[in-house]
């Protein structure tokens, strides 16, 4: 918003500036007088008549815009050319009555045309004025460019959702806390997870702000028990030498607790809650090698399940699309497509 309120006054300087160093036209005092009243004007026109005073009044002529309106002027000099070109400066008076300047000063701009009396001339705007109507004209469509520009940018940056980086302090995550689960919801463009606000998971917590060390693992886990059933979670996972790897446990207190889940491994990690203590720390591990994805049981006293059938500990099973894993409490079911 800075940058768009200096480009405007930078604008608003500049036109200023143009509008100062050209003249007032007749037309625009004539359109607006109550605007000129009492000002100082200076224009110019060609000069039509001229009316000497008497005792009781004062000389006066009548001078003609480029534009073909004609003004009073009261004069106390000497006698203008008719029809030859002046530059008249003066104030304006202004009342419901009449309309008429001052003349301060007026200076010949080019003698009179060599033309029959009552002759119509036809006036042509001077070069100077011309110009001036380019550059105005000019500044007008590039405020309008600058304007819509600046429209559409904000339009851009107020639709476009901004990343949310809403990481769940470490000592908070016991068993029995009150922080809300954070899902692990839509996939962005490069594979990892951003956080859906609008959803909530009773169950599942994990880490959102992504590190890019960790690496797309394809499919998703569908939930199809308990209070999140319906919901899925997007996978990634950490690279090892056995492949790219997610793991599965129980909530706990504090990702220090496990060294093997230091640094970016925290992020890859589906967190359950689990009160009933039916999931181990660390229950399994999702593994992405070759092109395929395998379910390895880590649980010696809690197996997991690939279609109602216990996983040895240490032992990997190859999950096809619709593959029915237990882990404690919950269910999911492995969609290989996302």
């Amino acid at each position: 918003m800075k940058k768009i309120l200096i480009v405007f006054t930078a604008i608003f300087l500049v036109n200023s500036w143009l509008w100062g160093q050209q003249s007032t036209t007749i037309e625009s005092i004539r359109e607006n007088p109550r605007h000129f009243n009492q000002e100082y004007v200076e224009f110019t026109g060609y000069i039509e008549r001229y009316v000497p005073g008497t005792a009781a009044t004062t000389s006066f002529y009548k001078i003609r815009g480029d534009y073909g309106q004609s003004i009073r002027v009261n004069t106390s000099s000497q006698r203008p050319t008719i029809n030859a070109r002046y530059r008249v400066s003066g104030t304006v008076i202004s009342d419901q009555e009449m309309l008429l300047v001052i003349e301060e000063r007026k200076t010949r701009l080019s003698e009179a045309p060599d033309v029959p009396p009552h002759q119509e001339i036809t006036v042509t705007p001077s070069p100077g004025t011309t110009w001036n109507n380019l550059i105005l004209i000019a500044i007008v469509v590039l405020a309008l460019i600058v304007i819509v520009g600046a429209l559409v940018l904000l339009f851009n940056r107020l639709a476009k959702p901004k990343a949310l980086n809403w990481r769940v302090p470490d000592a908070s995550l016991s068993d029995d806390s009150a922080t809300p689960p954070v899902p692990l919801s839509k996939m962005s463009g490069s594979g990892f997870a951003s956080q859906d606000m609008s959803q909530q998971y009773e169950t599942v917590r994990v880490e959102t702000s992504v590190p890019p060390t960790l690496k797309f693992i394809p499919g998703k886990l569908l939930i199809t028990n308990g209070p999140d059933k319906g919901k899925t979670l997007i996978l990634s996972g950490y690279p090892t030498p056995e492949g790219n790897v997610l793991t599965i446990g129980r909530d706990f207190r504090d990702w220090r607790d496990l060294p093997r889940l230091s640094g970016d491994r925290k992020y890859a990690h589906v967190r359950i809650k689990d009160d009933s203590r039916t999931l181990s720390r660390i229950q399994a591990e999702i593994i992405y090698r070759a092109g395929r994805v395998y379910l390895k049981n880590l649980s010696e006293v809690n197996p997991c399940k690939v279609n109602g059938t216990d996983v040895a500990v240490n032992e990997s099973v190859e999950l096809s699309t619709g593959a029915k894993i237990t882990t404690g409490f919950i269910e999911f079911s492995y969609q290989a497509q996302v």
